[in-house]
C-alpha cells in the first residue's frame, strides 16, 4: 500500500493503522479525540479546499495555511476536495 494523509494536517503514513492511533492538533472536532483522519482522495499535484476553492501545493500547505473563511468548521479549517 502506498502512503496515506491526514485530511486535516496533510502528514504523511505508510498505514492507516498508525494514522488513527496519533494525534493531531489542527483536527477541528472533539469527539474524534482530535486523531488524524484519513483523506480518501488521491495525491494529486494541486489541492483544492472544498470550501472557498483556494488551490494548495499539498494537502500539509492546506493544513497550515491561514483559516478559511467559508468553512463551517469551528476552526475554520480548509478540507481537501476529494
Amino acid at each position: 500500500m502506498g502512503n496515506v494523509y491526514c485530511k486535516w494536517c496533510g502528514m504523511r503514513f505508510h498505514d492507516v493503522r498508525n494514522l488513527v492511533m496519533n494525534n493531531c492538533q489542527k483536527n477541528p472536532y472533539g469527539h474524534m479525540g482530535h486523531k488524524h483522519e484519513l483523506y480518501e482522495g488521491s495525491e494529486k499535484s494541486q489541492n483544492i479546499c472544498k470550501f472557498c476553492g483556494r488551490t494548495f501545493r499539498t494537502i500539509g500547505d492546506m493544513g497550515v495555511n491561514l483559516n478559511c473563511n467559508q468553512s463551517p468548521h469551528p476552526n475554520r479549517r480548509h478540507e481537501p476536495a476529494l
